[in-house]
């Protein structure tokens, strides 16, 4: 093993121990919080961070062995299960993020609606069809014998066929990101912009509040709304610094999943 390999892997098991760990420690929150278990962004939340626990736990020690060693694991029918599961679990991920989106939008655009009828069931259908979307996928991957190993990124998981099924495959990965990459990342840029209409016209109203109390008085310094009118900006910009943090998270941690398959 080269250096490059060497640091490979040392970069491998900090992100391996990081995901465990914070991970692990949502789950805990989830579990002593009697609120989150009663709300259907708890549940949503349990499912997004026990997926990326087993990917963490099953599917990372592979990739690291695979950078270490250079080849498939030995196991009859081990690279198989790893790709189907890398498959299954990377497009529920994706696929819960956008449901949690969807459920702040909800929540923050329509709060009274959503107090009476967005329930833990509620969340409990739309995990199932994430889910029934994600086996989908896989098995079919896995049923077109589409999984094995990639010496390139040293991992089990989706690879190129024979050339004459790539059309299939070409169809099949377009129509896998389209729904497990493109679709929740267009639901979370809508819902998050959605939310920050929503948030924005609300600060607008306490601004404009805050602003007529303030002209009531009248010996009131003028650097005071001064200070008021910066504020203002400043949580402007915060809202909209977090909307782009959010989209740019995503991004960081999807794109490389799709690009490589």
């Amino acid at each position: 093993m080269g250096p490059g390999e060497a640091l490979l892997a040392g970069l491998l098991v900090m992100v391996l121990a990081v995901a465990l760990l914070s991970n692990a420690l949502v789950l805990l929150c989830c579990a002593y919080s009697a609120e989150l278990r009663t709300r259907a962004s708890g549940v949503l939340l349990v499912n997004l961070s026990l997926g990326h626990l087993l990917l963490a736990a099953l599917d990372m020690p592979f990739t690291l062995l695979g950078v270490m060693r250079g080849r498939t694991p030995s196991a009859p029918g081990a690279c198989q299960v790893i790709g189907f599961l890398d498959t299954f679990l990377a497009s529920n991920a994706a696929l819960s993020v956008a449901a949690l989106s969807a459920d702040q939008w909800l929540a923050v655009g329509f709060p009274l609606r959503y107090a009476g009828r967005l329930r833990p069931r509620y969340a409990g259908l739309l995990l199932g069809c994430a889910w029934g979307q994600s086996l989908a996928f896989s098995g079919a991957a896995l049923g077109c014998s589409w999984l094995g190993y990639s010496s390139a990124f040293a991992s089990c998981s989706l690879r190129l066929p024979p050339e004459p099924e790539r059309p299939r495959f070409a169809a099949f990965t377009a129509t896998l990101h389209a729904v497990g990459f493109v679709l929740p990342l267009a639901v979370l840029c809508l819902t998050s912009l959605q939310v920050h209409r929503v948030a924005r016209r609300h600060c607008q109203r306490m601004d404009t509040v805050t602003m007529k109390a303030l002209a009531l008085l009248a010996d009131l310094h003028p650097s005071v709304r001064q200070r008021c009118l910066i504020q203002q900006k400043r949580r402007r910009h915060r809202a909209t610094r977090k909307i782009g943090i959010a989209i740019a998270t995503f991004l960081i941690c999807f794109a490389p999943y799709v690009m490589t398959r």
